[in-house]
C-alpha cells in the first residue's frame, strides 16, 4: 500500500467557543488561515480542539463546518477516538460519510487496556471503515502508550492503519518504525519542539499546535527538515523554541487559545471546564513571545 497521508505540516485546529457555544465564524476563519498558508493537513476535533467536551451534536456540526469550508485544498483528518470502541466507530463512520480523508484515533484513555485490548479496539475501528487511520499515542493523557509490536501488528493486519502521531516522541522508536515500515507508514511528531529531531530519523512531519498561530513559519521549518536542509531547519527551530516553551506554560489548549485571542484570530479565549483560562502570571510573558515571533526575531 503506497503512502496515502501527506508529508509535512498538519495543524491540530483549535475549536473556538463564544458564550458556551461553537463559534462557527471563528472555526471557518481559523481553517481559512491554514488553507491560505498552504499546510498539508488539518486535524478537526482533536485534543487541541477540546473534543472531549463536545456534545455529540456539536461534534457533528464541527466536522460538517470544516468539510464545507475546505474546498478540497488540504487533507482533513477527524479526531474520532474515544475510550469507548462503539462510540469511536460511530464517529469514524460519520467522518467517512462526510468525506474526511482520514481519521486520527487516540488510544483509549482512562480504561488503560492491555496491548491485546488496544489491538482489539483498533481492529474493530479498522473493520468498520475504509479511511486511512492514524494511531495517536499520548501516554501523558491516556495512561498508556501504543507499543511498537502493537503498531506493527495493526499495520500488517489492516494496511489502512497507516500512520502514527506520537506525542511522547522517542527518536529510537521513530527510527525503528521507519526502518521496519518505510514509505508504507506515516509518522508524525505530536510535539512541536520534537518535530526536527523526529524528522531527522524518519518522521514525515508534525501534527502541531503552534501552527494555529504561525502556520507559515512552522511550514518553513518542516519543509526545510524534509528537504534535508539542516542549517535552515535548525535556525527556524531555534527561533520558534521560545514560543513552544511559552505555549507549554499551561495545559493545551489554554495557552494557544489565549494567544489566538491576543492576536485577534478568535473572538474569545474561552475554554470549557474543567479547563480554565490562562493565569495572570503567564499572560505577559506569552504576549512578549508572540510579539517577538510576529516581528521575526523569535522572542
Amino acid at each position: 500500500m503506497a503512502k496515502v497521508l501527506p508529508r509535512g505540516l498538519m495543524t491540530a485546529l483549535v475549536t473556538p467557543f463564544l458564550g458556551g457555544r461553537l463559534e462557527e465564524e471563528g472555526i471557518g476563519a481559523l481553517l481559512s488561515l491554514q488553507l491560505l498558508q498552504g499546510v498539508e493537513g488539518v486535524v478537526i476535533a482533536g485534543t487541541t480542539g477540546e473534543v472531549s467536551t463536545l456534545a455529540e451534536t456539536e461534534f457533528v456540526r464541527l466536522l460538517s463546518i470544516a468539510i464545507e469550508r475546505r474546498k478540497d485544498r488540504t487533507v482533513l483528518l477527524a479526531g474520532t477516538g474515544t475510550n469507548s470502541t462503539a462510540a469511536t466507530i460511530r464517529r469514524a463512520r460519520l467522518a467517512e460519510e462526510l468525506g474526511y480523508d482520514g481519521l486520527l484515533v487516540v488510544a483509549p484513555y482512562y480504561n488503560r487496556p492491555s496491548p491485546e485490548g488496544v489491538f482489539a479496539h483498533y481492529a474493530a475501528v479498522a473493520e468498520a471503515v475504509e479511511l486511512p487511520i492514524v494511531l495517536y499515542s499520548n501516554k501523558a493523557r491516556c495512561g498508556i502508550e501504543i507499543d511498537l509490536e502493537t503498531i506493527l501488528k495493526l499495520h500488517e493486519t489492516y494496511p489502512h492503519i497507516c500512520g502514527l502521531k506520537d506525542s511522547g516522541v522517542d527518536c529510537n522508536r521513530v527510527g525503528e518504525l521507519h526502518r521496519k515500515l518505510g514509505e508504507n507508514f506515516s509518522i508524525y511528531s505530536g510535539d512541536d519542539a520534537m518535530a526536527l529531531p523526529a524528522m531527522a530519523v524518519g518522521a514525515d512531519g508534525v501534527i502541531g499546535v503552534a501552527s494555529n498561530l504561525f502556520p507559515d513559519k512552522m511550514r518553513q521549518l518542516v519543509r526545510a527538515a524534509l528537504a534535508n536542509d539542516l542549517a535552515l531547519a535548525r535556525k527556524l527551530h531555534l527561533s520558534l523554541l521560545p514560543l513552544w516553551q511559552g505555549l507549554s506554560c499551561d495545559v493545551n489548549p489554554v495557552p494557544i487559545k489565549f494567544a489566538l485571542h491576543e492576536m485577534g484570530l478568535i473572538h474569545s479565549e474561552e475554554v470549557r471546564l474543567p479547563l480554565v483560562q490562562l493565569s495572570p502570571e503567564h499572560r505577559e510573558g506569552l504576549r512578549a513571545l508572540l510579539g517577538g515571533v510576529a516581528a521575526g526575531n523569535g522572542g
